[in-house]
C-alpha cells in the first residue's frame, strides 16, 4: 500500500522523473524478484516479466519471456496478441548489433514460432517476406535441423502465398532430404505433412497419400504435437476429395472431430467439421455439407481456419443454387 499511486498521472510524472538508467535497474530488480517469488507458477506472469525485462537490462530474458508470452497467447487463440509479443521479441533481437551464433539461432527459432501465428492469421505474404529476409542467415548457420525446418516453412508459405506447388515441392523436398540425412523426426514429419497438400495440388495423389501416412506415423512418435497429426490427416482427406472418395473423407472427418474432442483442440475440431462437410459435398448432399461448414465457423477461432471453412461454405451454397448466400460468404473472404 505504501508504494501505490492513487492516480496514473502521478505515477507517470514520478516515473519520467527517474533517470533512464535508474528505471532500467528498477525494472530489472522487479523482474528478478518476481522470478524468485512466483517460480512455481511462472507462466501466469510471462507477460509482466516480459514487460519488466524489456525495460530492464537483460535482453535475452526479455526475448525469452516475450516468446513465451506469444506462445501462451497463441495457445488460447489470441493470435493478434501473440503476433504483437513475437514482433516485440523480433525487434529486440534483430536490431541487436554483433549477434552471437547462439543469438542468430534463437532468431531463427523465434521466426519458426512466429510463423505459426502468421499462418493462423492467414498472412502468407507477410510470412514469405519474413522468411525471404532471413534465408541467407538460416543457410549460414551450419545447422541442418534448423535449415530443414526453415525450408519446410518456406515450402508451405510459397504454397499458401502464391499457390505455387512446384516451388513449394522443391523447398519441401530439400527439407525432407535434410531431415532424413540427420534423422530429425520433426523436420521429416512437417515436410511430409505439407508435401501431402502440395502433391495433391500437383495431381500426384498417390504420392500425397504416402507422404500423409508417413507424417501420421511420425505424429504417433511426437504425440504432443497436435498440429502435425491433424494437418497431415486433413491433407489425406483433401487428397481423397480430389479422388471423389466421399466415404474415406467422412471417416477422416470423424477422426479429426474425435481427436479434437479428446485433446480439446479447437483447430482439429474446426478442420474435422470442414472435412465431414466435404464428405457430404462429394456425395452430393449439399444441405448436410452446409450444416457442417456452419459448425466449423461456429467453433473456429483463427482467421485462417474460419476463411477455409467459409470458402467451402460459399462454394457449396453456389452448387446448391443459393446464390445470394454464396456471394455473401465469398465476398467476405475476398
Amino acid at each position: 500500500l505504501e508504494y501505490m499511486f492513487k492516480h496514473p498521472l502521478t505515477q507517470e510524472v514520478v516515473y519520467n522523473g527517474l533517470l533512464k538508467k535508474d528505471r532500467q535497474v528498477i525494472h530489472e530488480q522487479i523482474a528478478l524478484v518476481m522470478e524468485q517469488l512466483f517460480q512455481d507458477r511462472l507462466s501466469e506472469f510471462y507477460e509482466t516479466l516480459a514487460f519488466h525485462f524489456k525495460r530492464g537490462q537483460s535482453v535475452s530474458k526479455a526475448v525469452d519471456y516475450l516468446m513465451k508470452s506469444g506462445e501462451k497467447s497463441a495457445g488460447r487463440h489470441a493470435v493478434e496478441e501473440a503476433h504483437q509479443y513475437y514482433n516485440e521479441a523480433f525487434d529486440i533481437l534483430s536490431n541487436k548489433p554483433d549477434k552471437s551464433q547462439e543469438e542468430q539461432r534463437l532468431l531463427i527459432d523465434l521466426i519458426f514460432k512466429w510463423a505459426l501465428v502468421f499462418y493462423h492469421r492467414g498472412d502468407w505474404g507477410g510470412l514469405e517476406k519474413l522468411l525471404r529476409a532471413h534465408e541467407e542467415l538460416a543457410e549460414s548457420l551450419d545447422d541442418k535441423a534448423r535449415l530443414g525446418m526453415f525450408y519446410a516453412w518456406l515450402g508451405l508459405t510459397v504454397y499458401g502465398a502464391r499457390a505455387g506447388p512446384k516451388d513449394s515441392y522443391q523447398y519441401l523436398s530439400k527439407a525432407l532430404e535434410l531431415g532424413e540425412e540427420i534423422g530429425n523426426q520433426q523436420v521429416i514429419g512437417y515436410a511430409c505433412a505439407w508435401l501431402t497438400w502440395t502433391c495433391a495440388e500437383m495431381g500426384l495423389l498417390d504420392e500425397a497419400i504416402a507422404f500423409g501416412e508417413k507424417a501420421q506415423d511420425i505424429s504417433r512418435i511426437l504425440e504432443s504435437d497436435h498440429y502435425l497429426f491433424f494437418k497431415s490427416l486433413a491433407g489425406i482427406a483433401h487428397t481423397y476429395w480430389f479422388r471423389g472418395e466421399n466415404k474415406k473423407i467422412s471417416e477422416i472427418g470423424k477422426k479429426l472431430l474425435d481427436y479434437g474432442k479428446k485433446h480439446s483442440n479447437i483447430r482439429s475440431l474446426t478442420v474435422g467439421h470442414i472435412y465431414t462437410g466435404t464428405g457430404y459435398l462429394t456425395a452430393g448432399d449439399f444441405t448436410s455439407a452446409i450444416d457442417c461448414y456452419k459448425r466449423a465457423l461456429e467453433v473456429g477461432a483463427d482467421p485462417f481456419y474460419a476463411h477455409w471453412g467459409r470458402m467451402f461454405l460459399g462454394a457449396t451454397y453456389l452448387y446448391n443454387g443459393q446464390f445470394q448466400e454464396a456471394e455473401e460468404a465469398l465476398q467476405e473472404i475476398m
